[in-house]
This record gives structure tokens, C-alpha cells and sequence, in this order.
């Protein structure tokens, strides 16, 4: 299995103003998984209270738990191990999707019928900005 992770600065079309402050820019972390010929593709985005607030950081945690090598493990035995090894949660959480990908791909299905849900219907969550 290759794990390659790339940071990729996102650009708001407008600044997000919320109760916390206004954000502009910011960067990602983009997981890519191989194995097989097959690839997943997750994304991490850092988190402030989570100790992982740059996407260096962000990395680093996740390189850790890959260092306990992974390979032939379950997205459940990996997640319980994150969980064990206190990874913090928005970087576990892109390599999380990128394993999730990885195998509705190998599955030939969409992610959603490789879980048993129906089609989404409805978006998931908004999140409105305050304008001035």
C-alpha cells in the first residue's frame, strides 16, 4: 500500500465570516491510498482543538499511526488503533475516507450502496457565513 499526501491550498470564492472570525484561504491535507492498481482518495482538514492545526501537523500524526504498519489491517482495526494512539480526529478522519473510497472502488459500487444507504436526497449540512 502507497499512502502519498498532498497540501492544497483552498481559495474562497467569498471570506467565510462566522461568530469566530472571518477565513479566507486555507490548506487541506489530500490523502492518496494505492494498492492494487486502485486508488482512494481522502482529505484532512486541520483542526485547532484537536492538536493538529496545520497541515504539517496534520501529516505527522498520520505518519505515526502508518508507522505501526497498517497494511492488511481493517478500516475498524485501523480506526481502533487511531483511537488508541490518541491520532487526533480531523487527521485520522482523511485517511478514514481515503480507506472508505479505496474499497468502494475495489467494490465497483458507490460508497453509499457499498454501506447499504439509498441515494442521497438532501444535502447534509450548510453552513451559512454573516454578512455585513
Amino acid at each position: 500500500m502507497e499512502i502519498q499526501f498532498y497540501k492544497v491550498q483552498l481559495k474562497k470564492r467569498f471570506p467565510l465570516r462566522i461568530s469566530r472570525g472571518v477565513k479566507g484561504d486555507s490548506y487541506n491535507v489530500f490523502i492518496r491510498i494505492v494498492n492494487q492498481g486502485i486508488e482512494g482518495w481522502g482529505e484532512a482538514a486541520p483542526g485547532k482543538n484537536e492538536d493538529a492545526d496545520t497541515p504539517e501537523k496534520v501529516v505527522a500524526e498520520l505518519q505515526r499511526l502508518i508507522a505501526t504498519d497498517i497494511e492488511g489491517c481493517s478500516i475498524y482495526e485501523i480506526e481502533a488503533r487511531a483511537r488508541a494512539m490518541k491520532i487526533a480526529p480531523c487527521a485520522y478522519a482523511g485517511l478514514d475516507i481515503a480507506l472508505w473510497d479505496w474499497t468502494a472502488k475495489k467494490a465497483n459500487l458507490p460508497l453509499y450502496q457499498l454501506l447499504g444507504y439509498p441515494l442521497p436526497q438532501h444535502p447534509t449540512s450548510m453552513t451559512l457565513g454573516i454578512r455585513r
